[in-house]
């Protein structure tokens, strides 16, 4: 197997999200647990950003996805995390008693915006999406039609990112084992 990945030095970015409300502040807690894994473990010299809470809204998505790709390379990976609510076509972006959905047909077009590869997990009921450009891979619990997730997944996504921290090729591990592991589109064109 070509290793594609390691082939010439590439950056990592990360963006996680995370959205909970009076009830639910563990979403907000994953999203900073695994940016924490991920820039002081698994990829030390990532450019990592966390959005939580009222920070979390499509703009500011949509700015940071920017930033990455203004300095990135086809060669380059961006992680996107999410955690939170999910409908069948959106996500849900809930603050107390106010909602801000996400469509996933405009979260998908923003991070369309980075140059190179794109690893997109969605921690959240209704996970799946039909249109997923090239070169993105979608891990999920759920598909689009499903509707509970549970806690489980988040623990074993993290549990793959301290496990490719001791690996030769993390990036190489980490796909490797989303697409063994996980309900996922194919990867790349």
């Amino acid at each position: 197997m070509k290793r594609v990945f390691e082939s010439r030095k590439s950056n990592t970015f990360s963006l996680s999200v995370g959205v909970g409300d009076r009830d639910i502040s563990t979403w907000e807690e994953e999203a900073s647990s695994l940016d924490y894994i991920i820039a002081n473990q698994t990829f030390p010299k990532a450019t990592t950003k966390v959005l939580l809470g009222k920070n979390a809204n499509p703009g500011n998505i949509k700015n940071t996805v920017e930033s990455f790709a203004g300095r990135a390379s086809v060669i380059d990976t961006m992680f996107f995390f999410f955690s939170g609510h999910g409908l069948p076509d959106s996500i849900n972006l809930a603050r107390g008693k106010s909602t801000l959905d996400y469509p996933k047909d405009n979260l998908f077009h923003d991070l369309s915006l980075f140059p190179g590869r794109r690893i997109v997990i969605l921690s959240s009921c209704h996970g799946g999406f039909q249109s997923i450009s090239p070169n993105t891979l979608l891990v999920t619990p759920s598909q689009q039609e499903t509707h509970a997730f549970g806690r489980r997944f988040f623990v074993d996504v993290l549990h793959e990112f301290i496990d490719a921290s001791h690996a030769p090729h993390a990036l190489t591990y980490l796909i490797n084992s989303f697409l063994t592991n996980y309900h996922n589109r194919p990867y790349g064109p």
